[in-house]
C-alpha cells in the first residue's frame, strides 16, 4: 500500500460513505430486509480502510 496524503485519504473515506449509503438505501427498498445489507456493507469497504490507516 503505498503511502496517501491526508487529502487522498478524506476523498476515499467520503466515496466509501456514499457507496455505503447507496447500498444501504438500494437494497433497503428492494427487499425490506435492511440490518443484513447494512452490517454487510458497512464491515466490507471500512475494515481495510481502517487497518490501512
Amino acid at each position: 500500500m503505498p503511502q496517501m496524503s491526508p487529502m487522498n485519504w478524506l476523498y476515499l473515506f467520503v466515496y466509501f460513505n456514499i457507496a455505503i449509503y447507496l447500498t444501504f438505501v438500494k437494497f433497503h427498498f428492494l427487499s425490506g430486509a435492511s440490518f443484513p445489507v447494512k452490517t454487510a456493507a458497512s464491515t466490507r469497504p471500512v475494515g481495510p480502510m481502517v487497518f490501512y490507516i
